[in-house]
């Protein structure tokens, strides 16, 4: 029985995470269609919201992503995609965060 319970509380947690994931992306791509990048200027590596214009950057799918250095790029091109995934969803997740006001 505590195995069962165990199942359904970390299924019901997954759930709750994809689901939270789907906003952040879904608010963050809300102003463009799906021809145009999204710009990301929070860099993917500390977290720091880029205001550079002249910042490193690079495409990764439909994002434009801003780094602060050129090493934090460098650094995120020798990532394996399933962490690129996860340090742009992060990035973006901060991003929309501080568009809130939050």
């Amino acid at each position: 029985m505590k195995k069962v319970l165990i199942l359904v509380i970390a299924v019901t947690f997954m759930v709750g995470a994809a689901s939270s994931s789907a906003t952040y992306l879904t608010k963050a791509t809300q102003a463009g269609d799906d021809s145009t990048l999204t710009d990301v200027k929070v860099c993917p590596i500390n977290g720091d919201t880029v205001t550079d214009a002249n910042a490193p950057n690079e495409t990764y799918g439909k994002y434009k992503i801003y780094f602060c250095c050129a090493h934090h790029k460098q650094e995120f091109d020798g990532l394996s995609d399933s962490q690129k995934e996860k340090k742009v969803l992060a990035a973006i997740r901060k991003q929309v965060d501080n568009d809130e006001g939050r």
